[in-house]
């Protein structure tokens, strides 16, 4: 009995053992390796305010991931003005940043402008030449970090989508309230 039971705690720690190595083996998805990058703590913020850590695990995608630096520049020093940012327009902003494919740096044409469809339905373009690679003028500083389910392009600038016409733009704000009664009044 104490031979079966010393077996049984052997096969035990060899199974534990080679579970162990497995896991430290199992392939990062994109929402890992932001989660994982200290250079990514603004753009992890932003991810979890907006709710599209799981949308970020799954599919075949391309991130063009704005860093730290990035978000600084557009106006966000810490994860307190992620935090205060509403979580519609942080929604929009993101998904204006993956697109549904995985593209690989060097399958992108070399072309300016391309168009392509980003997740949230606008448009927005891609440049590639001997300068790099670009997206609506944010240049890709790292390309090509391969995660699980897509591609990661490091960028320098936070991108925004399209802003709509004027009238809708506005009436998301109340300080503009006026102008939009006005210019339906009138329209």
């Amino acid at each position: 009995m104490k031979k079966i039971t010393k077996i049984i705690a052997i096969l035990a720690l060899v199974g534990l053992n080679f579970s162990c190595k497995e896991d430290e083996t199992t392939p990062k998805t994109i929402t890992d390796v932001v989660v994982e990058n200290a250079d990514f703590s603004l753009l992890k913020a932003a991810v979890t305010r907006a709710g599209l850590a799981e949308a970020l695990k799954s599919g075949s995608l391309t991130v063009f991931a704005p860093n730290n630096a990035a978000f600084i520049a557009a106006g966000f020093a810490n994860e307190a003005a992620i935090n205060a940012a509403p979580i519609a327009t942080l929604d929009a902003v993101l998904k204006y940043h993956v697109l549904s494919t995985k593209n690989l740096s060097t399958a992108l044409p070399t072309a300016a402008n391309t168009e392509v469809t980003t997740l949230g339905g606008s448009k927005a373009y891609i440049t590639k030449g001997t300068g790099g690679v670009s997206i609506n003028g944010a240049k890709v500083i790292q390309a090509d970090l391969e995660a699980s389910n897509g591609i990661i392009h490091v960028i320098d600038r936070v991108i925004l989508p399209p802003a709509g016409d004027l009238v809708a733009v506005a009436a998301g704000n109340p300080n503009f309230s006026l102008l939009v009664a006005a210019v339906t009044r009138v329209g």
